[in-house]
């Protein structure tokens, strides 16, 4: 079987695989394949997702080249021509339901999956929003484990030199990125911090309240710093309860 590049004219192996299971399942290293045309197949290249806080391999990643991508607009094409493009609102309204019952059938499983591979609930880029880029009507921000201030981050070596990977440099030279170097936000902020976090410790959220009195924090006994993005474990409700104290 062969895909065609229609840009260049040349031909590419697409390696199907049993499409009645999940890839992700597949052992002894999960394949994140792609679905095109109603089946899985693999790229022509792919990576290796490392989760970046152990650096344990979390799955092989196949990338889709210029003539897969090709394929799988022609395959939309074809199902807009076929039964689908046929269907009614209400028809697909039930296949977007079945897809919902999936997810939900699927949740922790999904949760699993984001945690492995950001390693982030995105506590800095919230802290940085809320000052240099605020959304329309925003209320507050809640902040989840933070790196807040870049900086002393950098000169703790945190994450193996993970700011400067990020930064591309010295933190000193991004001021614009680092929240206890903005302006304080318009709006409440409140950091939410396990207290047993021992990749980003709490005192980062402390040092953005020195810098920005009106933080409120919120420390959260015996969590470590990915508890507070675990919907099923006992921090979540912490969580929880303080977003819906910002709405």
């Amino acid at each position: 079987m062969a895909q065609v590049d229609e840009r260049g004219g040349t031909t590419h192996p697409v390696r199907p695989v049993d499409d009645t299971s999940s890839p992700a399942l597949a052992a002894p290293v999960r394949q994140i394949l792609n679905y095109v045309g109603g089946r899985f197949v693999q790229g022509d290249t792919g990576f290796d997702d490392v989760n970046p806080v152990d650096d344990s391999v979390i799955a092989h990643v196949h990338e889709a080249g210029a003539g897969l991508v090709d394929q799988a607009v022609r395959s939309a094409r074809s199902a807009l021509a076929g039964p689908y493009g046929r269907s009614t609102a209400a028809e697909r309204v039930r296949m977007l339901r079945t897809a919902a019952d999936v997810i939900e059938r699927r949740f922790d499983e999904l949760v699993d999956a984001e945690v492995g591979d950001t390693a982030s609930a995105g506590g800095h880029l919230a802290l940085w929003a809320a000052a240099a880029a605020p959304a329309p009507g925003l209320v507050g921000t809640v902040a989840l484990a933070p790196v807040a201030d870049l900086g002393a981050a950098d000169r703790a070596a945190l994450g193996d030199g993970a700011v400067r990977d990020f930064l591309g440099g010295s933190p000193d030279g991004r001021p614009d990125l680092d929240p206890v170097r903005l302006n304080t936000p318009d709006t409440p902020v409140l950091i939410v911090h396990g207290e047993r976090d021992a990749i980003v410790p709490v005192a980062q959220a402390h040092r953005y309240r020195q810098a920005h009195p009106r933080t409120e924090i919120d420390v959260v006994p015996g969590a470590a710093h990915f508890s507070l993005i675990d919907p099923l474990g006992p921090a979540w409700k912490t969580v929880r309860d303080r977003l819906l104290t910002m709405t």
